[in-house]
């Protein structure tokens, strides 16, 4: 079978950890169980794993990995407007919520690291372009960073999700054209047809 060293950090652990990328490209199904791992003669540590099927892939972490550190900082963006469509009596506002999570790692030993760094799959969210992950499972996006020893590496991981709101105009009040004019999501043109139907609607209620 295939199998990697590799370390992995995932933000539920307090530390980073050594790990075994192991891809069963037998024909039998490996049984669960505990092993054990030996770097030449020496002991480098042990874990459980469950039970491997043909073709599947499993990350098995053995021991804690002193030599790299890892800080994760979270940056929101303001929403964004990109599309206003009125229609049927009532406006929808689609915006774009952005977030950017930034990991900076550091290796403190004298040997080259890979790193999987296993990022929170969200539903609804998606990612930019910018990154590819190398593994995405149903809980996480798994990116794959290599670190040079006594060097510092940086991944950035840019998402987005849809965001859309909706406003009947038969109901449109002077407050609400003050927001849409504060938040940049109508021009003076639309200004002005809804300040007209309002001002029918005032008539109409008189």
């Amino acid at each position: 079978i295939d199998a990697e060293k590799v370390s992995v950090w995932n933000p539920a652990e307090s530390s980073v950890l050594r790990a075994l990328w192991v891809n069963n490209t037998s024909d039998l199904t490996l049984d669960g169980g505990s092993f054990n791992v030996l770097e030449g003669d020496a002991f480098a540590g042990e874990g459980l794993m469950v039970a491997i099927k043909p073709g599947e892939k499993r990350l098995l972490s053995y021991a804690a990995d002193l030599g790299l550190l890892v800080d994760a900082k979270q940056r929101n963006e303001n929403q964004q407007v990109t599309r206003v469509v009125i229609a049927h009596g009532a406006m929808t506002q689609t915006t774009q919520e952005r977030q950017e999570e930034t990991y900076t790692i550091r290796n403190r030993d004298t040997t080259p690291r890979v790193l999987i760094v296993e990022h929170p799959a969200r539903s609804g969210w998606k990612l930019t372009d910018d990154e590819t992950p190398a593994e995405t499972t149903a809980s996480f996006l798994r990116f794959r960073v290599t670190i040079d020893p006594k060097k510092t590496a940086t991944l950035v991981v840019k998402e987005y999700r849809p965001v859309s709101n909706r406003w009947m105009l038969t109901g449109v009040t002077d407050s609400e054209i003050k927001f849409f004019l504060d938040q940049k999501m109508i021009n003076p043109e639309l200004e002005k047809s809804l300040r007209s139907i309002v001002t029918r609607k005032n008539d109409i209620a008189v």
